[in-house]
């Protein structure tokens, strides 16, 4: 398994990875430095009893993760197909493929995490700026 992680992290190509992870952490401060500025609860509360202002509030809400998921999804898939060649070898190398859906996850889920955490705080750092 050491040599797996060994040979996993040298065929990374780092260029790619920095091009997914800061468009994913783009995204996350974008969407946050947009809900922080517009400041949608307050203004719900402001208009309790108009009930339209209300529903043009929940659609943005709808959209704005709409477009996340679109997005989030084009980086995801594009990453993925750049990483296809990498994976196709370690399967001809004998990886199984639990360990290989173990690592391939892991990879994922350390650049959404990093991404996710970097992108919170710079989108609170923009939103106060603003």
């Amino acid at each position: 398994m050491n040599i797996l992680i060994k040979i996993v992290h040298k065929s990374i190509d780092f260029k790619n990875l920095i091009l997914y992870f800061f468009s994913c952490v783009l995204f996350v401060s974008i969407f946050v430095t947009l809900l922080a500025i517009l400041d949608i609860n307050s203004c719900i509360n402001m208009a309790a009893d108009l009930t339209n202002i209300k529903i043009v509030f929940s659609l943005y809400y709808i959209l704005l993760a709409v477009i996340a998921f679109i997005f989030i999804q084009f980086a995801f898939a594009y990453y993925t197909k750049l990483r296809l060649q990498d994976y196709s070898l370690l399967l001809i190398l004998g990886i199984r493929k639990v360990t290989l859906l173990i690592l391939v996850f892991l990879e994922y889920f350390t650049i959404y995490i990093f991404s996710y955490f970097i992108g919170l705080i710079s989108g609170i750092a923009l939103s106060e700026i603003y």
